[in-house]
């Protein structure tokens, strides 16, 4: 694995550490300027990386939170280029292995998770281990207000010739890629029915969409997000196999949800059926498991506020 220090020198940090380890501030520190991207490197070796137009002020935020900052690298930035620099050097560091505490533009958080509450992590390894493990335990959520507030679009939902065939496809989708399905439900993952648009529905997690039905013409599409890296090497080959019903199929594109991080792609079906056989493949569904799991790792669900229950109810595990 590359040494941080010679990762940080070509993104142009200079080659300058500073032990920070119980200095309450870093107001003596030697900078020509204080805005710019730096990076932070805990005791335990894990890194935070990030943007700030006064790192002196920013360096004592993390400090109420983060007592273990050991080491710190700053590199002057000009304001206008933040927000592309920050994203390149988090991706750099993610790509080369480190273990980030960020959350923002990376794939994994290694911040301790509160959905470990949820469903613990032993339980969530043999979730990713095992394709056909299910957790569907525990009690399901209830929130009246909510399930009357989109009543009325569940009920235009079912009047659509469609319906029946999406739900089938819901339960299938749920049921194979959601973790403690029951015990999850509108906290870490919610779906909504006819957001917007030509959209009938999108299951979210954490401040993203994974799946997102859309109604083209009396044809359903299906919009399914995926863990990228899941698909390097001989799997990138595999994939081909079955892109015979795929209606686009781009393995690694520039589109990805920053909340996601970039080991993530979209693959779009069209016809329920034809989603379901991609379903099936077991790496697909292990790409899928992953990529919801790290999502509701990182964070409850911020679009709980959208969350059908009568839709849930049909599509839930009890079925």
């Amino acid at each position: 694995m590359v040494e941080l220090l010679d990762l940080l020198a070509d993104l142009e940090f200079p080659r300058t550490s500073y032990q920070v380890l119980q200095k309450p501030s870093i107001n003596d520190l030697p900078f020509n300027s204080y805005c710019g991207i730096y990076v932070w490197e805990a005791v335990n070796r894990e890194i935070y990386a990030g943007l700030s137009v006064d790192v002196k002020r920013r360096y004592r935020e993390h400090r109420q939170t983060h007592q273990d900052i050991a080491v710190l690298y700053f590199k002057s930035v000009e304001p206008a280029k933040l927000a592309s620099e920050e994203k390149r050097v988090i991706q750099a560091l993610e790509e080369a292995g480190f273990h980030l505490r960020n959350k923002t533009h990376t794939s994994v958080s290694y911040s301790p998770s509160i959905f470990d509450e949820v469903m613990s992590s032993e339980q969530q390894a043999l979730w990713l281990a095992n394709p056909e493990f299910k957790d569907d335990s525990g009690e399901r959520p209830e929130n009246t207000s909510l399930r009357a507030k989109y009543r009325a679009n569940y009920e235009r939902f079912c009047k659509m010739p469609q319906s029946r065939e999406v739900v089938r496809v819901l339960r299938s989708y749920i049921n194979s890629t959601i973790p403690a399905v029951r015990r999850s439900e509108f906290y870490y993952w919610s779906c909504s029915c006819l957001p917007s648009g030509s959209k009938i529905i999108r299951i979210n997690l954490y401040q993203q969409e994974v799946l997102v039905i859309d109604l083209e013409g009396n044809a359903v599409s299906f919009q399914i997000h995926l863990t990228k890296s899941f698909f390097l090497g001989v799997w990138r080959r595999r994939i081909f196999k079955v892109s015979s019903f795929l209606r686009y199929q781009t393995l690694f594109p520039n589109y990805f949800h920053t909340s996601g991080g970039t080991d993530q792609f979209v693959i779009t079906v069209e016809g329920s059926d034809n989603f379901l056989r991609l379903l099936e493949q077991p790496q697909i569904k292990k790409a899928a498991r992953l990529f919801n799991l790290r999502l509701m790792r990182k964070g409850t669900n911020l679009n709980y506020r959208s969350h059908c229950f009568d839709l849930a109810d049909d599509i839930h595990v009890t079925s």
